[in-house]
C-alpha cells in the first residue's frame, strides 16, 4: 500500500522502523509521496523522524522542505518538532537557521541548548557559546524556582539583550501568572526596535516599516498603523497585505475591504494567498457572508489562486458565526487537505453561541480524537451543553477535564491606560480603586437592565439561583476592564479592552 492511500498511524510505523535500524533514505522514501499533492500529512510524531533522517543524511533540500510544511501545518511550536529541527540544523552547521528556531522556542530542554552551544563551537566562536550558556541557565533557574524578580535583575544586567534572553523573561512572567508583566515586556521590546530603527537609518526600510506595521496591529494601535502605512513611499503587496489584516483583525471589516479596493486601482502587481487570507478574516469578523463568498469564488475563477487550509478556516469561521451550518459543512467537506482541529474548532464555536447541541456533540468527537489534550475543546462543549440546559453532560465534561489533569486557562481582560496595563481576572478586588470600579459598574449594570439588556444566566452553571447567575455575570471579567476605564480616563477616549479567551 503507498504512503497517499495508507493511514497515518501505519505510515508512522514504517518511518519508526526504518529510522531505528539507521535506513534513513528509506524514512524520507516512505515519506516523499505525502510530501507532494497529498490528502494525508505527517504530525509531531512524524515530523522528528524525518528531521532526524535529514540530519544524518545532511541533506539541506529534503529539510526545507519539510521545515516549510511544518509551518503550513502549524506544527512549528510543538517542542518537539522543535528540537529535531534544530538539531538537523546543527548537523548542517547552519548557525543562522538554528539559532532562529531557538530564538522561537518558548520551552527550550537541555537537547535544545547543547545544540545550539555544539553549533557555536563548530563555528569557533567558544566565548559565545558559554556566555549564552551562562546567562540564559541563570535566567531559567531562577524563572523556575519561582524567583521571577531574580531572573529579572539577572535579565537587566545585560546590555545587549538577544532575542532568546527576551523569549526566557517573557515566558517565565506568563507561566507564573504575570500576563500585564510579560505584555509590558513584549512591548518594551517593540519600542527597543523602533528606538534602534529610527537613529540608524531603516525608518524607511520597507521591510523594516511592513514589520512594524504588522506588530503596531498585533498591540491593538491602529492609529499608529495608519500613519506608519501612509508613510510608505512605494508600498509592495506585503505593505498592503499588513494594513489590510491590521484592519481584519480588528473588526474593522469595510475598511479593510475599501482598502483592497484602493489597492486593486493603483497598483498592478499579481495578489498572492496572504492578501486573500487578510480578505477572508476580514468578512469573517466583520459578518460579511456575500462578500466573503464573492472574494473565496474569485481566488480560484479571477486570480488563479488554489485556495488552501487558512482560506477554508476562514470561510468555515465566517458561515459558522453568521449560522449558516450547512455550507459550513458542505465547505470542509470540499478541503483537499487533511482536516485539521483548528477548522472544527470555529464550527463547535459556532454551535456554541447557535445552541446547535447535535452539531457540537459531532464535531467535539471529531476534536476529541484529533487532540484530546486541547482544553479549550472540552470548555467549548460544556459551555455548549450549558446554554442547551443539558446540565448533566456539562457536569460530565467538565469532571472529564479533571479526570484527565487537564487545567483550564483562567480568563482575564486588560486595558491599557496612560501606558500601565491593567489585568483583571472574574470577580477581581486586588485594585486599588475596586471600590469605585464597583460602584461604577453597578451604574453601568442598572443602566443595561434600563436598556433592555438580560443576562445570560443559561450559560452559568445550575447549581446557582438565577440571581447569583445574574450577578455572576454582572462581574464579568470585561466589565471590570470597562468600569475601570471612565475612572482614570478624561471624557471621550477611546478604551481598548483585551482578552485571552
Amino acid at each position: 500500500m503507498s504512503s497517499k492511500k495508507c493511514p497515518l498511524y501505519l505510515v508512522n510505523l514504517r518511518i519508526t522502523n526504518s529510522t531505528n535500524n539507521g535506513h534513513f533514505a528509506d524514512t524520507l522514501n516512505i515519506y516523499s509521496p505525502m510530501l507532494h499533492n497529498s490528502n494525508v500529512h505527517g504530525n509531531s510524531f512524524t515530523f522528528p523522524l524525518l528531521f532526524k533522517a535529514c540530519a544524518a543524511l545532511t541533506s539541506l533540500r529534503d529539510g526545507t522542505k519539510l521545515h516549510a510544511q511544518v509551518l503550513q501545518l502549524g506544527f512549528i511550536h510543538d517542542i518537539f518538532v522543535q528540537t529535531s529541527l534544530l538539531l538537523m540544523c546543527s548537523k548542517r552547521f547552519d548557525l543562522v537557521s538554528a539559532r532562529n528556531v531557538l530564538d522561537e522556542m518558548l520551552s527550550r530542554n537541555v537537547i535544545s541548548w547543547n545544540s545550539m552551544i555544539s553549533v557555536y563551537c563548530r563555528g569557533f566562536r567558544v566565548t559565545k557559546a558559554i556566555k549564552l550558556l551562562k546567562v540564559i541557565l541563570v535566567l531559567n533557574m531562577y524563572a523556575k524556582c519561582g524567583d521571577i524578580g531574580s531572573a529579572r535583575r539577572v535579565f537587566a544586567m545585560v546590555d545587549k539583550k538577544c532575542i532568546c534572553l527576551w523569549t526566557s523573561i517573557i515566558a517565565a512572567y506568563t507561566q507564573f501568572g504575570y500576563p500585564a508583566k510579560a505584555l509590558d515586556l513584549f512591548k518594551s521590546l517593540g519600542k527597543e526596535i523602533e528606538h534602534y530603527v529610527k537613529p540608524n537609518g531603516f525608518a524607511s526600510n520597507q521591510q523594516v516599516q511592513t514589520s512594524s506595521i504588522h506588530m503596531d496591529c498585533k498591540c491593538g494601535i491602529v492609529e499608529k498603523v495608519e500613519e506608519v502605512f501612509a508613510e510608505v513611499l512605494h508600498k509592495d503587496l506585503g505593505v498592503w497585505s499588513s494594513m489590510i489584516n491590521g484592519y481584519a483583525i480588528h473588526g474593522l471589516g469595510n475598511e479593510a475591504l475599501n482598502l483592497f479596493h484602493q489597492m486593486q486601482i493603483t497598483e498592478t502587481f499579481s495578489l498572492d494567498h496572504v492578501v486573500f487570507t487578510s480578505i477572508l478574516l476580514a468578512c469573517s469578523h466583520s459578518g460579511l457572508v456575500e462578500d466573503g463568498f464573492k472574494y473565496f469564488k474569485d481566488m480560484k475563477r479571477v486570480y488563479r489562486i488554489e485556495p488552501s487550509i487558512e482560506h477554508y478556516t476562514c470561510m468555515v469561521d465566517l458561515l459558522g458565526r453568521a449560522g449558516h451550518f450547512y455550507l459550513a459543512l458542505k465547505t470542509i467537506q470540499e478541503i483537499p487537505v487533511q482536516v485539521q482541529a483548528q477548522v472544527w474548532a470555529r464550527l463547535l464555536s459556532a454551535c456554541r453561541k447557535y445552541c446547535n447541541v447535535d452539531l457540537g456533540e459531532y464535531i467535539a468527537r471529531k476534536l476529541l480524537d484529533l487532540n484530546p489534550g486541547n482544553t479549550s475543546n472540552h470548555v467549548l462543549m460544556s459551555n455548549l451543553y450549558t446554554s442547551g440546559g443539558k446540565w448533566k453532560e456539562a457536569t460530565i465534561t467538565r469532571s472529564m477535564l479533571r479526570n484527565r489533569g487537564l487545567i483550564k486557562e483562567p480568563g482575564w481582560s486588560q486595558v491599557q491606560i496612560n501606558g500601565y496595563i491593567r489585568v483583571f481576572v472574574a470577580g477581581d478586588r486586588s485594585h486599588n480603586w475596586s471600590a469605585d470600579i464597583y460602584k461604577r459598574l453597578d451604574e453601568f449594570n442598572i443602566k443595561l437592565k434600563e436598556a433592555g439588556c438580560i443576562a445570560e444566566i443559561d450559560m452559568v452553571f445550575h447549581d446557582l439561583e438565577n440571581e447569583e447567575k445574574e450577578e455572576a455575570l454582572e462581574v464579568h471579567i470585561e466589565r471590570l476592564a470597562v468600569a475601570w476605564g471612565p475612572i482614570s480616563t478624561d471624557v471621550g477616549t477611546t478604551l481598548t479592552i483585551i482578552k485571552n479567551l
